[in-house]
């Protein structure tokens, strides 16, 4: 066995990892790049990605003998689109995920998918609504605003893909990315002919849909010679962002969450294919296998609101421990500690981008409710942490009302640094957190399909026994009562507030 090289290629940025035989992390090195963007189009030049990906393996071979990398896998952002014709040349920009162009063929896809049945969408795709951001909606796009790029286009491919021909010559896809894109029917693990028939797009322009950590081929000798990766490398299947990163955190088990917290909060968990489409609450993701589905609630803002606080409420005392050589949000929750539990009656809705679930409500605010004469600083600080685990707590609550039965969270991401705050969430939500030795868990998640891929595992679920847990936070029950309360008075206060915020 060798190592095995990781690329997660984020929308403005990739990390580029190196792991060893045993999974642990040799090397990462992350480089930035910058979106085109001109109204409601927002692209990148394909090559800029495989650029960027040279770059760092060139850095990484400063450090490390690559001559026995064992495998390559990506994980990516989902539904970034580049058409490439027959022999692989990009016809187009990549179109990415954010862009909205396609507005009105959102629309249009809307009114076939009424006439196809209720809920015809989310019963099929999983997906709860369409929109010009929707893949399905700019493959539309290319055939009625380019009908010359879409004519001679002979795959369009997402950006996984894209980036495993790079690699290998090969034009394929993977099921769990193809999740997002509305023209793949989850439950059937197929593309959805009906809805693309009667669109007018050719099913043959996508390329073929294999299984997460698959293996693909070899590295060609071209690519080879261009990034500096063996020949004799494997390249393997991924699966999206989240996906990996929740495979990497030991997620996606039968009673087990994973949540990251960082700019916002993301959580994985695995659902019953019954229970995932009883009802159209929130969008079914398939996982990295076939008949697993997943759900992912999501908070816009989480990690933010702390550093909004650090950088308005906290301006020189962020000032005063950079210049101390002291990280600024350690202090913050050791100022924290100060204040009992309920942030002496201080309350924050951090809906500093609107609310998404379990309420959807897109105009929603931050506010800070519950403030005297007496209040000060440390008691922000405090009502700030907490509010984090009061969205975790309801969203929890609304996975257990869907049938998920959450024993413990897996817990990463740079809001699990802190064991104070974590504590607190444990408190809050009345749930186990457990925190595993790696952290990075999108890249590790791409090495361990990496492993399968290529052999050197038998599983999944063997591979995750190499991230061990190094820390386990159970909920103190003399913090039930004043948290329940704090807790009520959160809801509370979102009530009150949701009429003004419409």
């Amino acid at each position: 066995m060798g190592k095995y090289l990781t690329f997660d290629v984020g929308t403005t940025a990739i990390k580029t990892c190196l792991f060893d035989e045993s999974l642990s992390m040799l090397e990462k090195i992350g480089i930035e790049y910058d979106l085109i963007t001109e109204g409601e189009k927002v692209e990148l030049v394909p090559d800029t990605y495989w650029e960027t990906m040279k770059k760092a393996v060139a850095k990484i071979g400063t450090k490390h003998d690559l001559s026995d990398i064992r495998a390559v896998c990506l994980t990516t952002q989902g539904e970034t689109m580049i058409p490439v014709d027959r022999d692989g040349k990009v016809l187009h920009n990549a179109v990415v995920w954010l862009d909205d162009r396609a507005e009105k063929q959102g629309e249009e896809v809307s009114r076939v998918l009424f006439g196809m049945g209720e809920k015809a969408l989310f019963k099929t795709t999983g997906l709860t609504e369409m929109n010009g951001y929707s893949p399905v909606a700019k493959l539309l796009w290319f055939k009625e605003e380019a009908p010359g790029i879409y004519s001679k286009t002979d795959k369009f491919l997402l950006l996984e893909d894209y980036l495993i021909y790079r690699l290998t010559g090969r034009m394929v896809s993977e099921r769990s990315l193809l999740t997002s894109t509305g023209w793949f029917d989850i439950r059937k693990d197929q593309y959805w002919s009906e809805l693309l028939m009667k669109l007018g797009l050719d099913e043959e322009k996508l390329p073929e849909a294999l299984e997460c950590g698959k293996k693909v081929g070899d590295v060609t000798a071209e690519a080879a010679c261009e990034t500096g990766i063996p020949k004799t490398a494997c390249v393997v299947t991924g699966a999206m962002d989240q996906i990996a990163a929740a495979i990497g955190g030991g997620g996606l088990k039968k009673d087990i969450v994973t949540a990251t917290i960082g700019t916002c909060m993301t959580m994985t968990a695995e659902i019953s294919e019954e229970s995932a489409f009883s009802d159209d609450a929130m969008t079914v993701y398939r996982g990295y296998k076939k008949g697993q589905y997943v759900l992912l609630p999501f908070a816009n803002t989480a990690g933010v609101v702390f550093k909004w606080l650090k950088d308005t409420i906290f301006t020189e005392y962020a000032a005063e421990c950079k210049k101390a050589g002291k990280d600024v949000y350690t202090e913050l929750c050791r100022m924290a500690e100060d204040v009992p539990a309920g942030a002496g009656g201080v309350t924050l809705l951090p809906h500093f981008a609107g609310s998404t679930r379990p309420r959807n409500l897109p105009q929603s605010k931050g506010i800070f409710f519950g403030l005297e004469i007496g209040t000060d600083r440390k008691a922000l600080v405090r009502a700030t942490l907490e509010s984090i685990g009061n969205m975790i707590r309801e969203n929890l609550d609304m996975l257990r009302d869907l049938g998920v039965n959450v024993s413990k969270m897996q817990f990463f991401g740079g809001g699990s640094k802190d064991r104070f705050w974590n504590q607190i969430i444990a408190d809050i939500s009345d749930v186990t957190l457990v925190k595993p030795r790696e952290e990075e868990c999108g890249s590790l998640g791409a090495a361990i399909l990496a492993a399968c891929g290529s052999g050197d595992k038998k599983s999944v679920e063997e591979a995750q026994g190499l991230n061990p847990v190094i820390d386990t936070i159970t909920p103190d029950p003399s913090m039930r009562e004043t948290y329940d309360a704090a807790y009520e008075r959160y809801q509370k206060l979102f009530d009150a507030a949701e009429t003004l915020f419409q």
